[in-house]
């Protein structure tokens, strides 16, 4: 059955709708990856289909969250049916704030890492968010596909655009046949930043990372725009890098923020987790 697109306020509804994947769960497409290589899956699953319970509600799908492991366990079995993926086929990144990108050949754990790339046609790329840029790349020549996990500091240290040279360097695949989308995340409307983390970004990024400096020597950095950035400094063309410029701690009712959670409760902030996904389709179309 198609999806459902749903009538959100949705700032880019043609690259990343929101649509209901069937019974209540609604997650994120990447729209222009899907349809460059139809079969493809490249989503972003919302907070909104699952069974958690507040602060989680609904669908949560990290264990590492302080949830109950059978509803997260649930919400996991619900979004995957609903995407109609097999679970058994997931790989999943260590998600350790790095540039560590690793070739994926068999579904489980790869530790120590923040990107998975693959060739496999059944395997089911992974990565965990809570503000976090989750970010999508394509071939749809080779084909190829990649995710990858990229806070702060995996940004400063150019992870977007180190899975790029791997998927070159490993996969044979050209950078300007690639396709990117950089998803639902904080956005600079409302990550604010220490100098201890804006100093940096500006040395190795530049200042157009950067929004005017707010009090208090503080200043909101563009996570999304640094990242489009890395990946056009790869070799991707442009015009082919989508950016979803949905924020996560803006819309609540959407998705999970750790940055919400931590204002809310600083002392024990307890956020849930999305989860972006890609697979290849199993044959080419």
């Amino acid at each position: 059955m198609a999806d459902q697109v749903l009538a959100f306020d949705n700032p880019s509804p043609t690259s990343f709708p929101l649509a209901d994947a069937g019974q209540g769960v609604v997650v994120a497409r990447a729209a222009s990856l899907e349809s460059a290589l139809p079969g493809t899956t490249a989503v972003f699953s919302t907070r909104l289909g699952g069974v958690s319970r507040s602060p989680w509600d609904q669908m949560n799908v990290g264990y590492q969250t302080g949830d109950s492991p059978v509803d997260v366990t649930e919400n996991r079995r619900r979004l995957f049916r609903a995407l109609d993926l097999d679970v058994e086929h997931l790989v999943t990144a260590g998600q350790v704030h790095g540039d560590a990108v690793v070739v994926a050949t068999a579904s489980g754990h790869q530790p120590d890492t923040d990107g998975l790339v693959t060739l496999s046609r059944s395997l089911i790329l992974a990565v965990f968010c809570a503000d976090c840029v989750p970010i999508w790349l394509l071939d749809p020549k080779t084909p190829a596909a990649a995710v990858v996990h990229a806070g702060w500091r995996g940004t400063l240290a150019g992870v977007a655009g180190r899975a790029v040279e791997v998927m070159r360097r490993k996969l044979g695949c050209r950078p300007g046949d690639l396709l990117a989308a950089i998803g639902p995340s904080i956005g600079p409307c409302c990550y604010e930043v220490g100098p201890e983390v804006s100093e940096p970004a500006r040395a190795r990024l530049g200042p157009s990372v950067l929004a005017v400096p707010l009090p208090g020597g503080k200043a909101r950095l563009d996570l999304w725009e640094a990242n489009r950035q890395s990946l056009i400094r790869a070799g991707l063309d442009p015009l082919r890098v989508d950016v979803s410029g949905l924020c996560t701690f803006c819309r609540g009712e959407l998705f999970h923020s750790h940055r919400r959670e931590t204002v809310r409760s600083p002392a024990s902030p307890r956020a849930g987790r999305m989860v972006a996904l890609v697979k290849l389709p199993e044959r080419r179309p």
